[in-house]
């Protein structure tokens, strides 16, 4: 709601395309690398706390994280040279930046997940915030003062995701000893065989959410992607700030029941979170897909109307996507990661 208005009279349609791209690259690249490791940290971090092993797990995490962004930014660069041809040039000159948004963005995801295990939702929201608009805010002075495009705007998100990173790793491992020597290999193994299957799914959503920009940058004028980005984020992050509410909180609620009270309590919990769920995103649902011409309308510059039409459509799709999420927790808590993946390929695929 604030940065739509913003963005949209400062940037064509085109540019905006261009933006969305690089930020579908960086999202890719990220839920390659650590979107399993994150959904591990949740299932797992309840697990250590109550047997009082924090430093191994803070240890073992940390180098596991470590060597697979290092591996998948190396085959990135190496991946995006081979198929510049492919690439748009006004893409490609920004692909560099984008590589370090995702390892910036990447360690963020990871103590991201250990803050959301430790139910620290004030932490969280503070860090989303800085990130969010910390980055908007350089990213406009980038714009307005040193007259930067769509360059601005991404060193902007580097520079607060880079400055968000040590701190929260500070606060998320306070009081914690870490040292080399609490490296567990093992443990090293067992978060990775949770976690390669939740990045195949998640890599599969992914595929599912950003892939239609694109397909619609191959097919059709680069405009066009403007148009169809602005009205996805519109719709998409609408309903996400409900969706979000469940989606964030109830998963390090539900381990932890697990954890500590076993299936009945967890049971009684679930139940709950989905008849609330269904009882406010329902009809928000419904609402913003009968207002859409006019929401979208009120938040873009006259250029972006047109893409109104998809508004209800995505709306859907999300509310769809969290509702999912909410029925699959029980496979993760049963730490059956393999057919979480591919429930998520299949949902993906249909």
């Amino acid at each position: 709601f604030i940065t739509t208005p913003i963005l949209t009279r400062l940037f064509l349609p085109d540019e905006y395309g261009t933006w969305a791209l690089a930020g579908g690259i960086s999202m890719f690249l990220v839920a390659l690398a650590v979107s399993g490791l994150g959904s591990a940290v949740i299932r797992y971090y309840p697990h250590y706390k109550a047997n009082a092993t924090l430093n191994v797990f803070f240890a073992t995490i940390i180098i596991l994280s470590a060597v697979v962004i290092v591996v998948i930014a190396g085959l990135g660069f190496l991946a995006l040279y081979l198929t510049r041809q492919f690439i748009p040039p006004a893409l490609y000159e920004l692909l560099p930046l984008v590589i370090l948004i995702f390892i910036a963005q990447g360690l963020f995801t990871i103590f991201s997940s250990v803050i959301r295990a430790q139910e620290k939702s004030r932490m969280f929201t503070s860090f989303q915030l800085f990130i969010n608009y910390g980055g908007l805010g350089l990213g406009l002075l980038f714009v307005l003062a040193l007259g930067l495009r769509i360059d601005g705007l991404l060193w902007g998100s580097f520079l607060a995701i880079a400055f968000s990173v040590p701190l929260m790793i500070f606060k998320a491992t306070k009081h914690v000893g870490i040292h080399p020597s609490f490296i567990n290999f093992t443990d090293a193994l067992q978060l990775w065989h949770f976690a390669w299957p939740m990045t195949l799914g998640n890599i599969a959503m992914w595929g599912l959410r950003m892939s239609d920009l694109f397909i619609i940058n191959l097919y059709r004028p680069q405009n066009e992607v403007g148009l169809y980005s602005v009205s996805y984020n519109i719709s998409s992050k609408s309903i996400e700030l409900l969706v979000s509410l469940f989606l964030l909180s109830v998963s390090p609620l539900v381990m932890r029941t697990w954890e500590e009270q076993g299936r009945e309590a967890t049971e009684k919990t679930l139940a709950m979170v989905t008849r609330v769920y269904l009882l406010l995103c329902l009809p928000a649902v419904v609402g913003l897909t009968v207002l859409a011409h006019p929401f979208v309308a009120l938040l873009t510059a006259p250029e972006y109307f047109e893409g109104y039409k998809i508004v209800g459509f995505v709306s859907l799709s999300s509310f769809i996507w969290g509702l999912s999420n909410i029925a699959m927790m029980g496979t993760a808590i049963k730490k059956q990661a393999k057919r979480l993946g591919v429930n998520q390929i299949i949902a993906a695929s249909v």
